[in-house]
């Protein structure tokens, strides 16, 4: 199991996630992480044998709620086994990982990958440092949106990759601008 904040627009739409074990209060942390267990036992007593995620969400009032439960591949499945093959199955514990589905390109020179990785190749993930950049779809680029990961020490450190790539591509804009990581919508995979 994994817990992490989902990062939100103002209407509520998704659009990426941060992980770290300290992310969220110890408290919360462990009802998240208990429901997680008792869903995971009513699939297994069902049959289910398999990956499932659940989302929750924290109320004002204090009530963890699940909001869903899915039993296939979601939004975060790819980029959690990319960060544990690179990280270890500890990587909670580990580093701080980012993640955005939609930084919009305003350049149709951005849309090429192999101009992306040249001006990004500073930020790119090297297995040495354990941080980095990586960018998550190529397919995206065509439609002039950036989907990346990043993966670094601490948040600060995390944020301060995403403000680099920012001015590096000083001609795109983010498509989350405006947008923020709301703390009352935690997630637990």
């Amino acid at each position: 199991l994994f817990h992490g904040v989902l990062a939100v627009t103002d209407k509520g739409e998704y659009y990426g996630m941060d992980v770290n074990a300290e992310i969220l209060p110890h408290r919360l942390k462990t009802r998240m992480l208990d429901t997680g267990y008792y869903i995971a036992e009513r699939y297994a007593a069902a049959g289910y044998r398999g990956h499932f995620d659940v989302d929750m969400i924290a109320g004002k009032n204090g009530q963890l709620y699940v909001s869903e439960t899915n039993t296939r591949n979601t939004g975060w499945t790819d980029t959690y086994k990319i960060v544990k093959k690179l990280i270890g199955s500890d990587f909670l514990n580990q580093v701080y990982v980012l993640n955005r589905d939609n930084f919009r390109l305003t350049k149709n020179r951005w849309t090429n990958l192999d101009n992306l990785l040249a001006a990004l190749a500073p930020l790119l993930y090297l297995p040495q440092t354990r941080t980095g950049i990586i960018v998550n779809s190529e397919n995206w680029l065509k439609n002039k949106y950036l989907l990346y990961t990043i993966i670094a020490p601490n948040k600060k450190t995390a944020y301060e990759y995403q403000e680099k790539m920012t001015a590096l591509l000083s001609n795109g804009l983010p498509a989350h601008a405006g947008h923020h990581l709301t703390n009352s919508t935690p997630a637990s995979c």
